[in-house]
């Protein structure tokens, strides 16, 4: 029983801990998926010469 082990951590204080530690780790995943995206994702300029044709159309 973590309670006999550790009595002065309060259960309160122990799962904001947690959330943080789980909300920080979405927040970065969430940033290396932006990051990546716009890595990915072509410049305006391009998009529009690689579908200039087909808008003409």
């Amino acid at each position: 029983d973590l309670d006999k082990l550790f009595p002065e951590i309060k259960r309160e204080e122990v799962g904001n801990y947690i959330y943080n530690l789980l909300a920080d780790t979405v927040r970065k995943k969430n940033e290396l998926y932006e990051r990546r995206a716009e890595r990915l994702r072509p410049d305006d300029d391009e998009l529009l010469e690689r579908y200039a044709e087909w808008a003409v159309r």
